[in-house]
């Protein structure tokens, strides 16, 4: 005697589920342009969250005081001399303060 194989109803009823659900999933034309839009606005806001964030730090950089040029003092001996009243002056020394270029290597 041939053994007929009949269809479960558990696989059919599965089957009937899958396709429906998947069915479920899909979005219209409609649904699809929204997300599209608010991914769009929400893409533009980071953006602009962005460049306003680069524009405080730009502002905040121009606003903060300069560094300091480095300084650095030396000793320059004076030898004696009469200034103009006639008065002798004494051999001294004298501290010079002076500004070191910056080098932009």
């Amino acid at each position: 005697m041939k053994k007929k194989y009949l269809i479960k109803p558990i696989s059919v009823l599965g089957l009937t589920l899958t396709v429906s659900s998947c069915s479920f999933f899909q979005k219209g034309r409609s649904d699809q342009e929204i997300d599209n839009r608010a991914y769009k606005r929400g893409f533009e806001a980071a953006q602009a969250h962005w460049v306003r964030l680069q524009a405080h730090e730009e502002q905040a950089r121009l606003a903060a005081p300069p560094e300091p040029l480095p300084k650095k003092y030396h000793e320059v001996p004076v030898p004696a001399y009469r200034d103009a009243d006639g008065i002798l002056r004494e051999e001294h020394t004298v501290i010079i303060e002076t500004i070191e270029p910056q080098s932009h290597y």
